[in-house]
């Protein structure tokens, strides 16, 4: 069976960071070894909530004794998310190069979106100088990729170039999702093969999860399949889609993760990559 580690954030109600990248990497067939950032009541997104980010040395101590009790490689793979600080960042760092070294590491920089930042300028930093070198998957939104290469949004127009960029920084493989289109969102997927483009419409729904959804599909998809990597991610996206599409239906304020748990497995929706030209 493969291993995650995943270090992220984590609410009790509703679906954002490990609370939805668990169950799909496990509805994926995959361990999930999970490590909070934050333990909050609900996501902030729907008003007043409780709760704390974990002290950077509580995630330190529980890292370590994730990492102990366990053979190095016994992780397949390690995902990152929120943080909610330098030092928890510095903390996975640590263990990635030291404890994990031959793990795949899939770095999803959640800084914002929609144009607006909600992390501290530091964790920006963080991730562009020294998270970013050693992932070998990136995932940022559209909005997060301009802030990686400390440029404007990623678009249809400058998409290439900002792969491009991204590339030359360390990971071998990047995905850009939440490309504004004229008829809905675009996902770029790049590998050393080039670089394919998802479309699909635009689903008018509460979103906070999402991100971190598709990172764990996507990383899910390249452990147990033998995709090409453009491909994992239409698949990701497929999946995806179909639970925007159920939780929209269903008028959830939170994904609609119980109720669409088999998508997470096997999407109805069958979107492909096609080859991009910019």
């Amino acid at each position: 069976m493969m291993s995650v580690l995943t270090i992220q954030s984590r609410v009790a109600s509703g679906y954002v960071g490990n609370s939805i990248a668990v169950p799909c990497l496990q509805q994926l067939g995959i361990d999930a070894v999970a490590v909070d950032t934050t333990m909050l009541s609900n996501h902030p997104a729907h008003g007043a909530f409780r709760g704390r980010v974990v002290p950077p040395e509580e995630i330190d101590e529980l890292l370590l004794g994730v990492v102990t009790r366990t053979a190095p490689e016994s992780f397949d793979a390690m995902l990152s998310g929120y943080l909610g600080t330098t030092e928890a960042g510095q903390s996975f760092l640590r263990v990635v190069a030291t404890r994990c070294p031959g793990a795949l590491y899939c770095l999803d920089p959640v800084l914002g979106d929609n144009e607006r930042l909600y992390v501290n300028e530091d964790l920006v930093s963080f991730f562009r100088i020294e998270a970013l070198p050693e992932a070998d998957i990136v995932t940022p939104n559209a909005f997060e990729a301009g802030l990686l290469l400390g440029q404007e949004n990623c678009t249809l127009e400058n998409g290439a170039a900002i792969i491009g960029d991204l590339l030359k920084r360390g990971p071998t493989r990047v995905v850009v999702t939440g490309i504004e289109t004229s008829e809905g969102l675009a996902t770029l997927a790049a590998d050393a093969t080039g670089i394919g483009i998802i479309e699909t419409p635009r689903i008018e729904v509460a979103e906070s999860g999402a991100g971190d959804a598709f990172a764990a599909l996507l990383l899910g998809r390249l452990l147990t399949s033998d995709l090409p990597f453009a491909d994992a991610a239409a698949v990701a996206t497929s999946s995806l889609y179909d639970l925007l599409a159920l939780t929209q239906r269903l008028g959830k304020d939170d994904l609609a993760v119980v109720e669409g748990f088999d998508l997470l497995k096997g999407p109805l929706s069958q979107f492909t990559a096609e080859p991009f030209k910019s």
